[in-house]
């Protein structure tokens, strides 16, 4: 038997339509293969936990029409299963409108609201409310910001768009809108935005599917800088098994003008190339930079669109994989043929120290390194983007040497002795946001052109030679975002746009012993004050020795004080539960006690605790002291009596001097292993029976060796390995493409299987590296036999091992401990290595029985990766555990996903206002992912073990 299904794939955030079928447990892809494969493409839905509504389209910059027609608006969608009423709710920022009194958005349907409305509805024929206003009544056309409102005035939905990637360069004068094509990635993302499917857009609709055969061609490699013999080329490149016509296609960079058309018979092999010169266009490209626009014969789509800045003379830009999103120099022209690997810059962004732990954010500084063996002249060259500087003319850095940029030079010279200047520099403008964004290193060139006037002149241009998005949360460094850490690059010839390639710099060695000590009287408390407590205030490590609890006689009552031989007597739990002997380093001594929290201590069970030799007498005065040695992290300690009869709290000594500026990293290797990213798992709610295709992309500047699927039955202890191949057989779709495959055959329903990848390189000794990092102890799950509800509202998805369960449901549930889950939006979204536990009070937590639930109850409240994610547990109504309430924690390898939050139906409404009292006793654990969860209510969700 054979059995075929529609499914989908998304790139450019673009809806393509194709059948897979089934048989024998195999699938098979009829007709184009797209270039990614992400199951179902995502729908509209929620983007924002503060409201069902969305900002689902955007025209900011429509082409001229010859007619005058002003065709800007903003459409809104309500992604709820009842009406929205939205009188009273306004459009601000760069719009200002308010939507009338009994202005009423039915359910799962859209509103637009329009700059002209007469002329929208004269060409689209649809009503739209308008016009924009804002005194121009127009949007602007390089950068803007829409935000939605409702009557009191708080921001629902806010859009920060702009006109330079990561946005769509289509939605910028050529015709097409912008559209959320990733609405769980939350609407303030420019990943969640992609081009409309046709120019125009679809103002008052959705998005119909895509069923061009040629949107799998893309503009794949380009040069643009040359001096005669040398020309300017564009590549094409068919992302399929199928060769494609693609006679009558544009290439030009004007969008209102057809510089070239592809003449007839003009075919592009499956999985193939095809170039034309600037001979052959009658048109070159501009080393200033522009954008090159690929359209269709129709002339009604722009099939892919590429803006690029200024270029190095003789250099390539091309996509490397080709056919992947992300562009990059490369290192040699290869027209007609596979792309070369990334150039590496002569000088590289090396280090950023972008959060301090002091807060103060003249204690940023970016560190240049130079991995060559020549000097590098940087007279002119830039930091832009995240922060602005433009290097002096005198400024040199040599071979195999550090250069720093400090936004305070002077302080900087004081806290760090190794930095002079003559390897530091500043100050530098603006500052890095703790929260993530782009930084880019800038070389200046000069170019000859023509003026309007026919005169020629020489302009300096700007190329961008290295550029990092670093974030935090997911797999980008834990304690660099204010936990004492810079970010370091572990390899300088790696990619260096990738997470994995970036780690904590190590500062365990710099600190000085601190006292923590409060002497007074025992009073005020609650029982005996027979234990002493300890515990990190966040997360974070430290080393204590020397603890005492000192009574009126003199006499320490803390048995193991010293830890000389072990750490009897001290039990850590819960957040501090890492935490064991240290056998290597103490307060004048080779031994101590190592505390490792993985988030904030409590006085019930996230602490380390010991019994007293006897207890203290409440209004005896007694002292508690230790000395303690931060080693990174939160550096609050707290020791207390039981009862809370006395506290000693102490913020532990912080060196000055944190990072390696000016100084090899100290997180550098010579081979860092490959980088494996982009890891996902097709279909992701595979019915029983059904294979499975597990997919990541996998980079190294040395090339591949083995690359092993490993996976078991979550019944079974033992792994199967599998080779995963980039061939285009054993499920890999494309060969070549740099995305390596296998196949896990298909299970009965309600199998659990968890997997992880392991990847070596090329180079002798091979490194080796895995997906999740710390494999197997933690795994992506994948559970068969899963089907999702039918229905608007969304599904939420907790997979978790027995071993996880069982840990889950035999510890104490005020834990705060994340365990390792699997996190399932829908049947298109999947977060590998989620943490989760339960979160509540005390007073409530007698009431928690398993993680077994059957949905979640959220209070509506916004969700970012500084909160902690609550949502109250509601089973059955007669083995409901009162005030039961879910936390998950986003330390993923999966890199900066959000999710849409819950939503409510009319039925659930009446559970807000008791899960809104629940949120407010959640505990602050924070998230480590802020790319977020985009927002919403109610979600029925289904947790797997």
């Amino acid at each position: 038997m054979k059995s075929c299904s529609p499914f989908h794939s998304f790139h450019g955030r673009v809806r393509r339509s194709f059948t897979r079928c089934s048989g024998l447990g195999l699938s098979a892809l009829l007709g184009l293969v797209a270039l990614t494969v992400r199951g179902a493409v995502e729908p509209l839905g929620p983007s924002s936990r503060r409201t069902g509504l969305v900002i689902s389209e955007v025209m900011y910059h429509p082409q001229p029409r010859p007619d005058g027609k002003n065709l800007e608006f903003i459409e809104l969608y309500n992604s709820e299963a009842v009406p929205a009423d939205v009188s009273g709710f306004r459009l601000s920022g760069d719009a200002d409108f308010t939507f009338p009194t009994n202005t009423t958005l039915p359910a799962l349907s859209f509103l637009v609201v329009a700059a002209a409305p007469a002329d929208v509805q004269a060409v689209y024929g649809i009503s739209a409310l308008g016009p924009i206003g804002n005194g121009t009544n127009s949007l602007p056309n390089d950068a803007g910001t829409i935000r939605l409102r409702n009557k009191a005035g708080a921001v629902l939905l806010e859009i920060h768009y702009a006109d330079r990637a990561p946005w769509p360069a289509a939605a910028d004068g050529a015709g097409h809108s912008l559209v959320l094509a990733g609405p769980s990635l939350g609407e303030g993302d420019p990943h969640a935005w992609g081009p409309s499917l046709f120019i125009g857009g679809s103002p008052g609709a959705g998005e119909a599917d895509d069923s061009e055969p040629l949107s799998v061609v893309v503009i794949n490699e380009f040069l643009a800088h040359t001096d005669d013999p040398q020309v300017d080329f564009i590549e094409l490149y068919n992302h399929s098994n199928q060769a494609l016509d693609l006679s009558g296609c544009i290439l030009t960079d004007d969008p209102s003008t057809n510089k070239f058309v592809l003449p007839p018979n003009s075919s592009i092999p499956a999985g193939g190339f095809l170039y034309f010169t600037q001979t052959d266009m009658n048109f070159a490209l501009s080393a200033a930079g522009e954008t090159i626009y690929l359209k269709n014969p129709a002339q009604n789509r722009v099939l892919d669109a590429v803006r690029f800045g200024g270029q190095q003379n003789g250099v390539t830009t091309g996509r490397f994989p080709d056919g992947s999103e992300e562009f990059y120099r490369l290192l040699s022209p290869t027209p007609g043929g596979a792309n070369a690997g990334i150039r590496v810059s002569e000088v590289v962004i090396n280090e950023l120290m972008y959060h301090p732990l002091s807060d103060v954010a003249d204690d940023q500084y970016v560190e240049l390194y130079n991995p060559g063996a020549g000097a590098v002249n940087l007279a002119g060259w830039q930091l832009r983007e995240a922060i602005s500087f433009t290097f002096p003319s005198n400024t040199v850095i040599g071979a195999g040497d550090y250069l720093v940029v400090a936004r305070n030079a002077g302080r900087l010279m004081t806290n760090y002795p190794n930095l002079t200047a003559g390897n530091t520099v500043g100050d530098f403008s603006g500052k890095l946001s703790g929260a993530g964004e782009r930084l880019e290193l800038t070389m200046p060139d000069t170019i000859a052109v023509t003026n309007r006037s026919g005169v020629s002149e020489t302009n300096t241009i700007h190329i961008t030679v290295d550029e990092v998005s670093f974030g935090t949360g997911g797999r980008w460094g834990q304690w660099s975002d204010g936990g004492g850490s810079s970010l370091e690059l572990i390899d300088a010839r790696s990619n260096h746009r990738l997470a994995p390639n970036w780690a904590d710099s190590d500062e365990t060695a710099k600190s000085s012993w601190t006292i923590v000590e409060h002497t007074g009287v025992l009073d005020n408390g609650i029982g005996t004050a027979d234990d002493l407590q300890m515990l990190l205030q966040g997360a974070g490590e430290c080393l204590v020795d020397d603890v005492e609890v000192i009574d009126p006689a003199g006499t320490n009552r803390v048995a193991n004080s010293t830890f000389e031989t072990d750490a009897t007597g001290w039990v850590p739990e819960g957040t501090q539960s890492q935490s064991s002997w240290e056998s290597g380093e103490g307060y004048s001594s080779a031994h101590s006690f190592h505390v490792r929290a993985v988030a904030r201590g409590d006085d019930e069970v996230n602490r380390i605790r010991t019994t007293l030799t006897a207890p203290l007498t409440v209004g005896t005065t007694a002292t508690i002291r230790a000395r303690a040695r931060w080693l990174r992290g939160h550096p609050e300690l707290l020791l207390r009596l039981r009862g809370n009869y006395l506290e000693a709290f102490g913020r532990m000594n912080l060196p000055p001097n944190l990072g390696t500026p000016g100084a090899r990293n100290s997180r550098a290797v010579a081979n860092a292993g490959p980088a494996i990213h982009g890891v996902a798992h097709s279909p992701v709610l595979p019915a029983g029976g059904h294979t499975v295709v597990v997919t990541a992309r996998i980079d190294d500047p040395d090339g591949l060796g083995p690359i092993q699927l490993n996976y078991r039955n979550d019944t079974n202890a033992t792994y199967t390995t599998v080779t995963m191949a980039d061939n285009g057989t054993g499920g890999d779709l494309v060969a070549g493409d740099g995305t390596y495959s296998a196949m896990i055959p298909g299970q009965i329903s309600g199998t659990m299987i968890a997997f992880y990848i392991q990847a070596a390189d090329s180079s002798l000794p091979a490194a080796t590296t895995k997906f999740p990092s710390d494999a197997p102890a933690r795994e992506c799950l994948i559970r068969f036999g899963e089907t999702r509800p039918s229905g608007p509202l969304g599904t939420y998805r907790i997979w978790m091992t027995r071993a996880t369960y069982n840990a889950w449901n035999g510890r104490h549930k005020l834990n705060n401990t994340p365990l390792d889950v699997t996190f399932v939006y829908n049947d298109y979204r999947v977060i590998y290595s989620m943490g989760a536990l339960f979160a509540g009070s005390p007073y409530i937590s007698p009431g928690y029985s398993t993680p077994n639930v059957h949905r979640w109850v959220s209070a509506g409240r916004p969700i970012s990766w500084h909160d902690g994610f609550c949502a109250r547990l509601a089973r059955p109504r007669q083995h409901r555990p009162r005030g039961a309430a879910l936390l998950l924690d986003r330390r993923s390898d999966r890199f900066a996903e959000q999710l849409p939050a819950f939503h409510s139906s009319p039925r659930q409404r009446r559970q807000r206002a008791d899960a809104r009292q629940h949120l407010r006793r959640c505990p602050a654990t924070r998230l480590r992912n802020r790319q977020g969860m985009g927002p919403g209510r109610q979600r029925r969700s289904i947790v797997q073990n």
